[in-house]
């Protein structure tokens, strides 16, 4: 099993050559089935601190699959099992005491496409400042709410059902 990175010779971010560095994001034999269907087979790679990597292939292998096991959004999918290694600072990132809020903080993704959390519009809304602590009281989060709702020309679409399904919302909602 390999667990370092080589940076290569011409190393654009000043390291000296051939200096063995760890890994900030490393995954070995990552394999994922939603059910009985595999959708990921064997994967391993590592990402260095500081390095822009693209995952190119067509619709439909595996790309943003693979994304989402890196911050374990593929938790909030029942059927879904993942195996295999995946570490963020060489700490597995499926170990049992991971806050998983903490682990999606830094790791975060942008799709090309909007991708709400299964929750409310709500509680979708209310995520990022909850787990960063921008709202002392519920009331503060309410207002922090609104006022996104509103920066996004959404909340008079959506001020009376705050509590339904995110992912009820048409695609152009989503995104804004």
């Amino acid at each position: 099993m390999v667990n370092q990175a080589t940076m290569p010779k011409d190393d654009p971010a000043g390291h000296d050559a051939g200096i063995a560095v760890k890994p900030k994001i490393s995954a070995r034999s990552v394999n994922l089935w939603y059910g009985d269907k595999q959708a990921l087979f064997d994967v391993s790679l590592d990402i260095a601190a500081g390095e822009v990597t693209a995952l190119i292939g067509p619709s439909g292998c595996g790309k943003s699959t693979f994304l989402r096991c890196l911050n374990r959004m593929n938790d909030t999918i029942d059927i879904c099992r993942v195996t295999g290694d995946i570490r963020l600072d060489e700490r597995n990132v499926y170990d049992e005491d991971i806050d998983v809020v903490q682990l999606r903080s830094r790791v975060g993704m942008v799709f090309q496409k909007p991708n709400p959390f299964p929750k409310s519009i709500y509680d979708n809304v209310a995520y990022g400042p909850r787990i960063h602590g921008l709202a002392a009281s519920k009331t503060d989060l309410d207002q922090v709410v609104e006022t996104a709702l509103r920066g996004a020309g959404l909340w008079k679409e959506v001020s009376d059902r705050l509590s339904s399904p995110g992912n009820g919302l048409s695609g152009g909602q989503q995104q804004r």
